[in-house]
């Protein structure tokens, strides 16, 4: 039996999000906050032998309510068209909680939040 290894999700989707985004985006929420910000953290999942099921909060600020709602929308989009990640296969993402209004629980900016479980494919390791 081979074991297999699973990427990082959250450092490897913090990339996908700075590349095809192009804002600033981090596990913790940065200090001072970007008016435009991404913020994803992986709360759970379970692997499997040789998969993976990270599931990640994705959690979006802006200036305003339109601009948060619009980045976050941006972000929904770019998670649900994920084929790979890391150069491994993403084979499904699912949605396990949909885009809500979540203000910043310190500051009260406009932010909105979703949840998503996606299945990776592991490689087998060296």
């Amino acid at each position: 039996m081979e074991a297999y290894e699973f990427p990082n999700a959250e450092a490897a989707l913090l990339e996908v999000v700075r590349d095809v985004l192009a804002v600033e985006a981090s596990v913790e929420v940065l200090k001072p906050r970007p008016e435009l910000f991404v913020q994803l953290s992986r709360v759970g999942g379970v692997a499997r032998m040789i998969t993976d099921r990270p599931m990640v909060v994705c959690c979006a600020w802006g200036p305003s309510w339109e601009e948060a709602f619009t980045l976050a929308s941006g972000l929904r989009r770019l998670v649900h068209s994920l084929t790979s990640l890391d150069g491994l296969p993403v084979y499904r993402v699912r949605e396990v909680g949909g885009l809500a209004r979540s203000p910043d629980p310190v500051a009260g900016s406009p932010r909105y939040q979703f949840t998503a479980e996606l299945s990776l494919r592991g490689s087998t390791a060296p």
